[in-house]
């Protein structure tokens, strides 16, 4: 008997001992100034778990290259409300399309000009919980509200040159400027009139050497609101996820190691002449009604070809620990998550498209 119940201790310890295994976290979590810093390795807690396997199926195809049927030029942005209601930014065709969660359109809008209405240069768009749509259009310098119809309310001129346009708690817009000589993203909150309120205290500088002062370079990083209600900023060199909360005061870095990241190629010519080409990106990133902060990431496909992209989704959890990295298709890039947990990936080749996948983890 005696023999038995040390038998069962053993087991029983080794059993916790393996659970434990897949539980451990290697990362180190500290606190400077009132922020939250976790540092994540380079292994996922899901990494070697088969239990955490995450499978996508695809479950409608929006767009195609048809007559007669829903077409679209270039989709600059795609957002879904909480009805699954799903909205349309074709930046190549100057239109905003409405669709219904069966992807049949309700309403498409868009005119070229500098009249009520009508766009130039449509860079981003902003929705509130009354269906209103809200499109900031960077050659005019503008903000145009349209109504759940689809119908022109009114629009606010904005001094600001933006890279994209979110709202806070259907109160505050954030806007993420476009800034002369900044080789990055700085955030700025104004009411719903057009007011200025404050610019956020943190922003981001990619830094360099090989950069001169007074260069203007962005690698599209922007700031947003997620479906958790918290303003986010994804970086890519560092690898970095910076959470705010909606005054934009700085609460948490989520740090990760990552040695698929390729610093971007540098190069000057002349006096202030420079390109950057940027073999690989972290960012932007989807709040997972499951709990889950989805990170977008491209990346060399090896080593031997920098130039060849691998599309991959990151997945961290409340905690901003590190989960697992999964492989996309690299024709799609994550553009949306819904409040069914539905991903929305907009493809632009061979034609532009939004496909809707369901997500399980297994």
């Amino acid at each position: 008997m005696k023999n038995i119940i040390v038998m069962t201790i053993l087991l029983l310890a080794l059993f916790l001992s393996s659970c434990q295994e897949k539980t451990d976290w290697s990362g180190e979590v500290s606190r400077i100034n009132g922020v939250d810093l976790i540092k994540n390795k380079e292994k996922g807690l899901w990494e070697d778990d088969p239990a955490k396997e995450i499978h996508f199926e695809k479950e409608l195809t929006i767009g195609s290259d048809k007559e007669n049927e829903l077409n679209f030029m270039y989709i600059g942005e795609v957002k879904v409300d909480r009805n699954g209601t799903i909205y349309v930014l074709d930046v190549g065709d100057k239109k905003i399309s409405k669709i219904n969660p069966a992807g049949e359109l309700i309403w498409q809008i868009g005119t070229v000009g500098q009249g009520p209405g009508e766009f130039q240069n449509m860079t981003s768009m902003a929705l509130d919980a009354l269906g209103n749509v809200y499109v900031y259009d960077s050659q005019n310098k503008r903000i145009t509200t349209l109504n759940a119809d689809g119908v022109y309310q009114h629009s606010i001129s904005m001094k600001l040159w933006a890279r994209s346009l979110d709202l806070i708690n259907n109160e505050t817009f954030l806007l993420t400027e476009v800034k002369m000589g900044f080789t990055g993203a700085i955030g700025h909150l104004y009411d719903l009139e057009g007011n200025f309120i404050s610019t956020l205290p943190e922003s981001y500088e990619m830094k360099s050497p090989d950069i001169p002062a007074g260069t203007n370079v962005s690698l599209g990083e922007r700031f947003q609101v997620l479906n958790d209600g918290n303003i986010y900023l994804a970086t890519p060199h560092p690898y970095e996820i910076w959470q705010f909360n909606t005054t934009g005061t700085l609460r948490r870095k989520i740090i990760k190691e990552d040695k698929r990241l390729v610093p971007p190629k540098i190069e000057r010519f002349g006096e202030k002449g420079i390109s950057i080409f940027d073999y690989g990106q972290a960012g932007f990133c989807y709040y997972s009604p499951k709990g889950y902060l989805v990170n977008n990431c491209s990346w060399p496909a090896s080593d031997e070809n920098l130039l060849k992209k691998q599309r991959n989704l990151d997945f961290f959890d409340t905690d901003g620990r590190y989960l697992k990295s999964v492989v996309v298709n690299p024709n799609e890039k994550l553009t949306a998550i819904d409040p069914d947990n539905r991903f929305y990936f907009l493809q632009n080749e061979p034609f532009p498209a939004i496909i809707r996948r369901s997500v399980a983890i297994k």
